[in-house]
């Protein structure tokens, strides 16, 4: 056991490197360096004691109590604040001046770290996204306001047009002009000078029609119904121009309204052919009350067994007109010589006209062209 008496300074077996400094050495006094060889006083022999750590540079700031670091005043240290940083400083692991002063900061200024650099990379990218955004709406802003209402329109057009080319789909043609040119039309009937209400003219329309049976008569109407309706003869090109395959259904369509006017023009002439052919008969009241039993029987063809009720709705408006209805000699006459004719006008012909005009006729057994005309 160690006496009590005896410190830790002074006893043998301690390593230099920890034993306190004795008490009249001073503050700035540096380690004697270590013994390779120790041991106990008693001369037992122990584990060699390994050699200690050099100690680190470490650059100590004048403290303001001296007596904090050089120990009590009873034990008489003197340890004043410069002396004590001179010592250090002088040390044997001192560091060159210049290695000192290359530190400090208005010299070189801080270097950040990689992840503090990432981050202001990072908040210089975001803000160049946001000034590039702004100006790209902004751009955008002031390329709507220059731009036309017409420009946005043709825009708009390119790009349907696209997609219909893409889709196979064709855009229906707004027709504006009538198929009907009475200036290029030519007939082996009509001399080349075609004066109005010429008597050659009406003399030969009257024999044409006093040839032919009725039946042909009512078939070349509705031949001629159904291509004017577009019903008959409607080529691939036609087809796409309206949109639809049958003027049937263009006719109820915004962009059918041409149809629409030339089937009007068409109803009304063909009545105004009509009554000038009833009325052009110069010659006897019996001539004329052969027109007119011929005339009923093409209509009563047409309700009855061919089916087109357009050019049927265009006879009974003929024979239905002011001018013809006046006739009172040639309707007697009618009457005495083709009864049976007159009968049917009278009791179903007009009775089915007159419902047809109010939409309550019963349906026909054979209807190709419907009356168009209320369209």
């Amino acid at each position: 056991l160690m006496p009590p008496s005896t410190s830790l300074t002074h006893s043998p077996c301690i390593p230099p490197s920890l034993a306190a400094p004795p008490q009249t050495s001073t503050c700035a006094e540096i380690p004697a360096p270590p013994r390779r060889s120790g041991g106990c006083s008693s001369g037992s022999t122990g584990p060699p004691v390994p050699p200690p750590k050099p100690q680190k540079f470490q650059l100590h700031l004048p403290s303001t109590d001296a007596h904090s670091s050089c120990g009590s005043p009873a034990e008489g240290a003197q340890c004043p604040s410069s002396e004590a940083g001179q010592l250090h400083l002088s040390g044997s692991n001192q560091k060159p001046q210049s290695l000192i002063t290359d530190h400090r900061p208005e010299v070189h200024p801080p270097v950040c770290s990689y992840v503090e650099r990432l981050k202001r990379e990072e908040d210089g990218e975001a803000e160049g996204q946001r000034t590039l955004d702004r100006s790209s709406y902004h751009h955008a802003i002031a390329a709507l306001e220059n731009t036309s209402e017409e420009e946005e329109e043709d825009t708009e057009m390119e790009e349907e047009e696209e997609e219909e080319a893409r889709s196979g789909f064709q855009r229906p043609v707004v027709e504006t002009e009538s198929v009907f040119r009475p200036s290029d039309f030519g007939s082996r009937l009509l001399p080349p000078e075609n004066k109005p209400l010429e008597k050659s003219v009406l003399k030969r329309a009257k024999e044409l029609l006093l040839s032919h049976n009725h039946q042909s008569i009512a078939r070349h109407l509705l031949m001629a119904d159904c291509q004017v309706a577009r019903i008959l003869g409607v080529t691939t090109q036609m087809k796409g121009q309206m949109g639809v395959s049958s003027g049937l259904e263009l006719v109820t369509l915004p962009h059918g309204r041409q149809l629409r006017l030339d089937l009007m023009e068409r109803h009304h002439t063909m009545a105004i052919g009509v009554a000038v052919d009833i009325l052009g008969c110069t010659g006897t009241v019996e001539e004329r009350a052969s027109t007119l039993n011929r005339i009923i029987l093409v209509a009563m063809e047409l309700k009855d067994t061919v089916g087109g009720l357009f050019a049927f709705t265009a006879l009974m408006k003929a024979l239905d007109l002011q001018q013809i209805s006046r006739l009172e000699e040639t309707w007697t006459t009618l009457r005495r010589n083709f009864t049976q004719t007159a009968i049917s006008y009278e009791k179903i012909l007009k009775p089915f006209y007159k419902n047809l005009q109010e939409a309550e006729a019963s349906s026909s057994s054979v209807v190709c062209v419907p009356p168009l005309l209320p369209l």
